[in-house]
């Protein structure tokens, strides 16, 4: 495999170690990650069988994904980056410092179900009454999730 080929990636099927594996030997990134996500979900939800089972795409997901691929690589990010989290150089060099870089799902794209509140993105629990309403806090899951240094993309019912 060419560590500068992300071609020779296969998302379909690949598994967190996998997906981790190919984001250390730097085969791909994590916002390569989550854009290959959101390119199937556009395939297959908005177009092509139009599945209609994602209710939401996390906005911030790729500037997210951005964000950890500077931490992983240890370069210095863009201002546009530093700008778009509030941090000054020398914040991003003290959050880089305390991220878990080997946590098992640093950069992994995640998936939660509509019940799960996460405090950046409308929870509706399928109701129609909730539409658009986005909770105080994170769920424990979601806090959980977040210790393991996650990006969440999208939202199923």
């Amino acid at each position: 495999m060419d560590a500068k080929d992300s071609s020779s990636f296969e998302l379909v099927e690949s598994t967190i170690p996998e997906m981790t594996s190919a984001m250390n030997s730097g085969l791909i990134t994590s916002e390569m990650l989550v854009n290959m996500y959101f390119t199937r979900i556009n395939a297959y939800d908005k177009a092509g069988p139009k599945l209609n089972s994602y209710l939401s795409t996390n906005a911030n997901a790729v500037v997210t994904a951005q964000l950890l691929d500077a931490f992983r690589s240890g370069k210095k990010p863009s201002a546009s980056l530093l700008q778009a989290f509030g941090f000054t150089q020398k914040e991003f060099e003290d959050a880089r410092k305390s991220a878990n870089l080997h946590a098992p799902l640093y950069g992994i794209p995640m998936l939660l179900k509509d019940n799960v509140n996460t405090a950046d993105m409308p929870t509706t629990a399928g109701s129609v009454a909730l539409a658009g309403s986005i909770p105080a806090d994170d769920a424990f899951i979601t806090k959980n999730c977040a210790r393991q240094a996650r990006s969440f993309s999208a939202r199923e019912p």
